[in-house]
């Protein structure tokens, strides 16, 4: 029973583990396409600037003028589509709900290490001699909200505390 439940530790363990990375990846990559998307977006506005005041030089013809603004409306048309678009897609807030999930894979994957130290010296105090306390259990100290707050596992003070990924015995 103890290897097999090392064993589903174990995986447990490592499937936070590998959804705590791929979150952090996928933060990574939506971060950097809303950087790309704002740079196209600075660009084309760079781009815009610049034939605005090259039309309003002198010595340019009429038909050069014509088709400069003509590239200037083209370029705001598109520009007002790629921020539509941009805002849609909403890469940055895509990149922070993913930290977000990352950071709650790792106060979850630390609740899930300290739960089995808990239980490894219950299981040691089990076979040991161990000082009991008043009511003839073994006196290993549980966790409480206080210390997991002292963690940054559940905020210290907050009323009505989804509990529900602690385990109870430590709360």
């Amino acid at each position: 029973p103890q290897q097999k439940r090392k064993r589903q530790f174990d995986f447990i363990t490592s499937d936070i583990l590998k959804s705590k990375q791929m979150h952090l990846l996928a933060a990574q990559y939506f971060s950097s396409l809303g950087n790309t998307v704002f740079i196209v977006s600075a660009l084309i506005t760079l781009v815009q600037a610049g034939l605005a005041t090259e039309v309003q030089a002198k010595n340019v013809s009429e038909e050069a003028q014509s088709k400069f603004n003509i590239t200037i409306a083209l370029l705001s048309a598109f520009s007002v589509f790629w921020q539509s678009f941009a805002k849609h897609w909403d890469f940055s807030g895509r990149a922070g709900l993913h930290k977000s999930a990352s950071s709650a894979l790792t106060k979850l994957h630390t609740v899930a290490l300290l739960r089995a130290r808990e239980e490894q010296a219950k299981d040691s105090c089990a076979t040991a001699d161990c000082d009991d306390d008043s009511n003839g259990n073994n006196a290993v100290p549980l966790l409480s909200k206080k210390d997991l707050a002292g963690l940054g596992v559940v905020e210290e003070g907050v009323e009505g505390i989804n509990t529900d990924l602690i385990p109870t015995d430590l709360v």
